[in-house]
């Protein structure tokens, strides 16, 4: 399409697309290993091509790469790309990728194990470190501290930040004016919402990825009907696949009666499908809530969001907020936790399968 171009991120399709409300078909394996850029987000694509063109032995020419934008808009699997690139290309060990309260966690546990030299060591000692998520940096000192540490030492090695955020680093609260100073000598990208010619692209490539054709009326009518948020767009693409994976090509008629059926309200709520999950594991909705970390409810929990997305068309943020307000990078591990598991572990398997069984039949 005109004005919209494929950047390739090799290895990685976009990193977290949300399952189907009726079907366990994963939208990732219809993402396309690029990110979609539209005339909105011409200079990112532009500065991330740069990036990727750097010889491995060069040094960063800006220290700190930025990302802001909503949910959705494909931060993290710009950042994600970026660092699947470099570790190509200059081996394994070389990134590191936290979110940034994974990042504080770390950071106490080491500093509770007395292992904090190895910590800084092997974060300080990478090519590219990936945070994301900074809006939400733990506001204490020492996780500031540390940072602020972390970039002096990423710079005079030569390495890379780059950091994920929906807000400037301006109006983040848990940064001070030590931090502040720091990323603004860096690059920061406002990574816009896909336009609807990038969602028509996008679902298009999606969709051809996993071996089906969608006419050109046709992806504009599906990406007009849907948000700005590639996940939803390759969730759409899964569904599309799912149901017309025998026609082997879409046109406007099939289209609409595509969109006829997801207008129909069909999800069950959230609370049902957590519901059935604690009474199959012997448990409340609240300890599923709670911020316990006990190995049973960690399963039940992680099978809970399994669940979600598969039948709801909730974000990760949103079942984030259900779950006593875990941010959307710990729930999309959650996902993807039992997402691989699944093929080797039988007794999860059967569980899952149960489990959908009660969802529907509710």
């Amino acid at each position: 399409m005109s004005g919209v171009l494929s950047l390739d991120l090799p290895g990685l399709g976009f990193a977290s697309a949300p399952s189907t409300r009726r079907s366990a078909v994963a939208a990732r394996e219809l993402a396309p290993p690029c990110y979609i850029a539209g005339d909105e987000n011409r200079l990112v694509a532009a500065a991330v091509t740069r990036l990727l063109a750097a010889p491995r032995t060069d040094k960063s020419e800006w220290g700190v790469v930025l990302f802001v934008g909503p949910v959705g808009c494909g931060k993290s699997h710009l950042a994600r790309g970026i660092a699947a690139a470099l570790e190509a290309k200059s081996g394994e060990g070389q990134t590191l990728v936290f979110s940034a309260p994974e990042f504080r966690q770390r950071l106490d546990e080491a500093v509770r194990t007395h292992k904090i030299d190895a910590f800084r060591a092997r974060v300080r000692g990478v090519k590219l470190l990936v945070i994301e998520d900074l809006h939400q940096l733990h506001d204490t000192s020492h996780v500031r501290d540390e940072l602020r540490s972390t970039l002096d030492e990423l710079r005079l090695r030569g390495s890379l930040l780059i950091a994920t955020s929906t807000k400037p680093h301006c109006e983040i609260s848990s940064l001070d004016r030590g931090l502040i100073s720091r990323f603004s000598e860096g690059l920061t990208l406002d990574v816009a919402p896909l336009s609807l010619e990038s969602r028509t692209e996008l679902l298009r490539q999606a969709l051809q990825s996993g071996g089906c054709q969608l006419d050109l009326h046709a992806a504009q009518e599906i990406s007009a009907a849907i948000s700005g948020d590639a996940r939803r767009v390759l969730g759409a693409a899964a569904r599309l696949r799912e149901r017309f994976a025998s026609v082997g090509r879409i046109n406007q008629q099939l289209a609409q009666a595509f969109l006829s059926d997801e207008r129909r309200p069909s999800s069950p709520p959230l609370r049902e499908i957590a519901a059935s999950v604690a009474r199959y594991y012997g448990l409340s909705v609240s300890t599923m809530r709670s911020s316990t970390r006990k190995q049973s409810v960690v399963l039940a929990r992680a099978v809970a969001i399994y669940l979600a997305r598969e039948f709801t068309p909730m974000s990760y943020d949103e079942i984030g907020r259900f779950f006593g307000g875990r941010d959307h990078t710990t729930i999309m591990h959650n996902h993807q936790r039992i997402d691989s598991a699944i093929a080797t572990d039988h007794a999860l398997r059967a569980a899952i399968s149960e489990l959908r069984q009660s969802v529907r039949s509710r």
